[in-house]
């Protein structure tokens, strides 16, 4: 009988795998940049983010992400309606050179 020892958790949509977030911040001004979401954490890929922050000019502190990833701009609850998010942050583009990842934004909805 074969098993899969190495992924425990069930498979969602597409085949991905909820390997946990990853909310970079700007080291400056404290922002939400960039949500970088582990769908594969069972892939041998470990990558260096971080993100250049489009309200100072800094970056975030560099974390480590496991396996394969998405990325989306940072969200917050909206002030207004309790249901619905604003976009704080977009991801305009990201540089990658080996295993490390840059990811450049800039400001996402009006709140």
């Amino acid at each position: 009988m074969l098993r899969n020892i190495v992924n425990t958790q069930p498979p969602t949509k597409f085949g991905f795998q909820d390997g946990g977030h990853v909310i970079l911040e700007c080291s400056s001004c404290n922002k939400p940049l960039v949500d970088v979401w582990s769908v594969q954490p069972d892939q041998p890929f470990e990558w260096k983010v971080k993100a250049k922050c489009c309200y100072c000019g800094d970056t975030s502190f560099q974390k480590e992400v496991k396996g394969l990833f998405r990325y989306s701009g940072a969200q917050k609850p909206s002030e207004t309606d309790a249901e619905d998010t604003v976009l704080v942050t977009q991801v305009t583009h990201l540089e990658a050179d080996g295993q490390n990842v840059l990811f450049y934004t800039a400001p996402g909805d009006k709140s």
